[in-house]
């Protein structure tokens, strides 16, 4: 940007330059060669030569410390932007060998993490790095003038939560200069024996030789750096295809969401919250300035089980229920969705596109209630007494509810499957 910045002000000052000469008619230093010898170099007119170049390579040298996640390519624009080669016949470099890839005299300290080479129990240097990202977390603890935590390029998986607090004040987390480094949560499964299956295009490998590693199961997966998606109908790939396909577009009968097996109310929480909130202090702020987080109620179902969504806060304030965390607690048939009936779909994944396109939801089935439906009916005219079971015609009792009187099978059926 500062480059730009600087063709920009140039062109703008000659273009001044050029309107000023030929409003004014002088005839001295007008010429359009000597305008661009004036802006052709960033030196000015008496630096000497010696100190200009001296400024300009430690300006490139110091960068990387500022700015570690600088590239090749940032670098060499860098490079450009301070004329190293045209001024000071400095041409640029760049790799592992490079006086500028290993900046041994930063201010403050720094750990270097190589999930592949390095090892927990070294000092976390640049010859003999850390392994793990945690490792080079807690070595910046108490570090006051800052630390920074280099990751080398590859995959850096964590195997627990990184509780970063104020201990850790001043800390950076980036990438190597030049280097593509990866954090992840997942888990590294390696040595898979996949086998072909009946079905053309289909392989098939068992993960119980993993099973201590997976403890959530196998929610999402990435091969080779891709996500894999997971076998579904409509058929599609949400990284590369857009809504509607891969869904369901016909309408579908959602269950009213609950809590704690009673319906919700529409004007209120869905189950309550404990809220925690720590208020902006400046003079102006909108509402999601406000930290504030809801413990409990509707997010009893999230791991951990709190969201600033199920804040009471957050609802009083945007006055309509926890739109994120109010889910349906079912849906009724499946009679519109591809490929059924289904032989088991206990654990079965259903997606949802919220209208709004603000979101997507996954729902785990967690269990199905088999409809039984029933053809064949003895009409009581103007009584629901069926053996007794109710005081008198039209009331109910502990066994049996009136539901009102229907003209049709179909209203009959809706009433009793509510």
């Amino acid at each position: 940007m500062r480059g730009l910045h600087m063709s920009l002000v140039s062109m703008l000052w000659l273009l001044w330059c050029l309107v000023t000469a030929a409003a004014t008619g002088r005839a001295r230093n007008q010429s359009r060669a000597y305008l661009l010898e004036k802006v052709a170099s960033s030196r000015p007119q008496d630096a000497e030569h010696e100190i200009d170049c001296m400024w300009r390579k430690m300006a490139f040298k110091y960068a990387p410390t500022l700015q570690p996640w600088l590239g090749k390519d940032h670098l060499r624009m860098l490079h450009d932007a301070l004329e190293l080669q045209t001024l000071c016949n400095e041409g640029f470099s760049y790799g592992r060998d490079s006086k500028f890839e290993h900046h041994g005299s930063s201010m403050v300290p720094q750990f270097f993490i190589d999930s592949t080479n390095g090892l927990d129990t070294n000092p976390g240097s640049m010859e003999a790095p850390f392994q793990t990202v945690l490792a080079g977390v807690n070595s910046c603890r108490g570090q006051r003038s800052g630390c920074d935590v280099l990751l080398r390029g590859g995959t850096h998986y964590l195997n627990e939560t990184l509780q970063i607090t104020a201990i850790h004040s001043g800390m950076r987390i980036a990438a190597y200069s030049g280097e593509i480094a990866v954090v992840s949560g997942g888990r590294r499964i390696q040595n898979i024996t996949w086998k072909a299956d009946a079905r053309p295009g289909v392989f098939v490998a068992s993960l119980a030789p993993f099973i201590d590693q997976l403890t959530h199961g196998v929610p999402a997966l990435r091969h080779n750096g891709q996500r894999a998606t997971l076998a579904r109908f409509p058929n599609a790939n949400p990284e590369l295809d857009m809504f509607p396909k891969g869904f369901v577009t016909a309408n579908t009968e959602w269950m009213k969401p609950t809590y704690h097996g009673r319906p919700c109310d529409p004007n209120g929480q869905c189950g309550y919250s404990e809220t925690e909130v720590i208020p902006a202090t400046d003079a102006w702020h909108g509402m999601y300035q406000n930290w504030s987080v809801g413990h409990g109620g509707n997010c009893e179902k999230f791991d951990p089980p709190q969201s600033p969504f199920c804040s009471d806060k957050f609802y009083l304030l945007r006055q309509f229920p926890e739109l994120h965390t109010r889910a349906p607690s079912g849906m009724n048939g499946a009679d519109h969705l591809p490929n059924s009936p289904y032989k088991k779909v206990d654990g079965a994944i259903v997606h949802a596109w919220r209208p709004g396109h603000w979101y997507t939801w996954m729902f785990g089935i967690a269990n199905v209630t088999p409809s039984v439906q029933v053809n064949h009916w003895t009409i009581h005219n103007g009584t629901n007494a069926v053996y007794g079971k109710v005081p008198a015609p039209k009331q109910s009792s502990g066994s049996v509810t009136y539901l009102g009187e229907f003209l049709t099978f179909g209203a009959c059926w809706k009433a009793c499957n509510a």
